[in-house]
C-alpha cells in the first residue's frame, strides 16, 4: 500500500494554493474604460448587451497611473440607487424603484453577485461576480456604458436568450457495427488517414479530401475520417456545412465515434468557433442542451483535468490529469502551511473507465507488490449542482474533484 500511503500522508497536512481572483479597480477619469485588477483596462459594453464579453488588454503600470481609475460608488444599503440581482446565470441591474436598466447572461456559472459600483457621471456600471469559469471558481468583473446617464435614458427592451430543454434528455444514439476488415484493409485505412491528416495540416485541402475518400471507401463510417472531413471543412471556413458535420458525427453510434467527435473540442482548427452557439450544441460543449453524457465524455470532454482548489492553511490542492491518448494519469497533492513548506507528492499511474458503473479507475504501481486500485465514481456534490464532480474517501484521505474546463 506504499501509493495509497503516499497519498494519505499528503492529505493529512494542510495545503497552500494562490489565488487569482481579478478584482474591481475603478472607473477611468474620462469615463471610457475601467480597471480590473491588478492591469487588466477594459472596455464596458453596451447596456443593451445581452451575453457579449468585455475587451480587455493588459497594461503597464504607467498607463494604468494615466487612466487615473477611480473607484466610484458602491451600490449598498439604503443609499444604493440600483440594485443587482441573479437568476441562473442572469443578472439583472434596476433602479431602487424595480425599472430594470439592463440584463446580461454568463456563459459561464455565476454563483453570487460580489459588488455593484456607479462612476461619478452615472454614464457606467461594474458588476463584480463570483462566476464557475473554466472549471475554476474566481471574481470577475463585466462593466457597461452608455452616452448619457444610465437611470434616466430611454427605456429599452433588452431580450435575454433562454435555452428550451426537453423533459427527458437526449439519448445516447444506438450502437452501429463497423465492417469486418481484412488486415490489409486495415493497413490501407490507417496510411490513407494518416496522409489526410498529413495533407490537412499542410492546408492542402484538395488532397486531403481525395485521402477521405480512399479511406471512406474502405469503411464509409470511419470516424477519424469523419474527424479528419470537419478538420477540412474548418479550414476552409465552411462553417454551416461544418456545423451540420459535426452534429452528425454526434449520433454516429460507432465504437470511437464518441472520441472522434469529441476531438473537435480540442484541435486548433476549431479554436474560433469556440464561441458559436451553433457550434457549441453540436459539439456538446453547451450544457443547456440536456442530453445522456457517456463516462467517457464526463471524464475527458473537457481535457481530462480534475481539480481540488485548495485554501492557504485549510484544504489540500489536488490536481488529477488523465491523458486521453496514452491512457496514463498524473495526481498531484500539494499540502502544509506557507511557499517555503509546502509538501508537494506527484503519483503517475494508468487509468481505466467502468462505462455502465460511471466509474473512474486509477491504478497505482507499487513496485515489487501488487498494483493498488481506487475506484472513484461520477456524482454531484453538494454546493455543485450542475456540474458532476469525483468524490472518493479512503482512510483518513477525502477528495472531492471538478473538472477544470479549457
Amino acid at each position: 500500500m506504499r501509493a495509497i500511503a503516499s497519498i494519505a500522508a499528503a492529505l493529512l497536512t494542510t495545503s497552500v494554493s494562490v489565488a487569482n481572483a481579478g478584482t474591481f479597480g475603478g472607473f477611468s477619469a474620462d469615463g471610457s474604460t475601467y480597471l480590473e485588477r491588478p492591469n487588466k483596462i477594459c472596455k464596458p459594453l453596451p447596456k443593451t448587451t445581452t451575453n457579449a464579453m468585455p475587451t480587455c488588454s493588459v497594461s503597464s503600470a504607467s498607463a494604468i497611473a494615466r487612466a487615473g481609475f477611480r473607484r466610484g460608488t458602491k451600490q449598498t444599503g439604503a443609499a444604493a440607487v440600483y440594485r443587482t440581482s441573479l437568476a441562473g446565470n442572469n443578472i439583472v441591474v434596476a433602479t431602487k424603484a424595480g425599472k430594470k436598466v439592463l440584463s446580461w447572461t454568463s456563459l459561464d456559472s455565476i454563483d453570487r453577485v460580489v459588488a455593484t459600483y456607479v462612476n461619478k457621471s452615472n454614464t457606467m456600471i461594474a458588476v463584480e461576480v463570483e462566476v464557475r469559469a473554466m472549471g475554476r471558481t474566481r471574481t470577475q468583473v463585466i462593466g457597461f456604458g452608455s452616452s448619457r446617464p444610465i437611470g434616466t435614458a430611454t427605456s429599452t427592451t433588452t431580450t435575454t436568450t433562454t435555452t428550451t430543454t426537453t423533459t427527458q434528455p437526449i439519448p445516447l444514439p444506438p450502437g452501429v457495427p463497423g465492417p469486418t476488415l481484412t488486415k490489409k484493409q486495415k493497413s490501407q485505412l490507417k496510411r490513407f488517414l494518416r496522409l489526410a491528416r498529413s495533407q490537412n495540416r499542410r492546408r492542402r485541402f484538395s488532397r486531403a479530401l481525395k485521402w477521405i475518400k480512399k479511406a471512406e471507401a474502405i469503411d464509409a463510417g470511419s470516424p477519424e475520417a469523419q474527424f479528419r472531413r470537419a478538420v477540412r471543412l474548418a479550414g476552409l471556413k465552411k462553417d454551416k456545412q461544418l456545423i451540420a458535420h459535426v452534429a452528425k458525427m454526434a449520433r454516429s453510434g460507432r465504437a470511437q465515434g464518441a472520441r472522434w467527435w469529441m476531438e473537435v473540442r480540442f484541435h486548433k482548427a476549431f479554436k474560433r468557433l469556440f464561441v458559436d452557439k451553433s457550434f457549441r450544441v453540436a459539439s456538446g460543449l453547451d450544457e443547456s442542451v440536456k442530453r445522456v453524457r457517456t463516462t467517457y465524455e464526463t471524464l475527458l470532454g473537457y481535457g481530462g483535468h480534475w481539480e481540488q482548489a485548495g485554501k492557504s492553511c485549510e484544504k489540500e490542492q489536488i490536481n488529477l490529469k488523465l491523458n486521453r491518448h496514452t491512457g496514463k494519469f498524473r495526481m498531484t497533492i500539494q499540502s502544509r502551511c506557507g511557499s517555503n513548506d509546502s509538501w508537494i507528492t506527484r503519483l503517475d499511474g494508468r487509468f481505466g473507465i467502468e462505462e455502465k458503473a460511471r466509474t473512474l479507475r486509477l491504478r497505482f504501481p507499487n513496485p515489487g507488490r501488487k498494483a493498488n486500485i481506487v475506484r472513484i465514481r461520477i456524482g454531484r456534490c453538494k454546493g455543485y449542482p450542475n456540474e458532476p464532480c469525483l468524490k472518493t474517501a479512503i482512510a483518513r484521505m477525502k477528495m472531492l474533484l471538478l473538472s477544470v474546463r479549457r
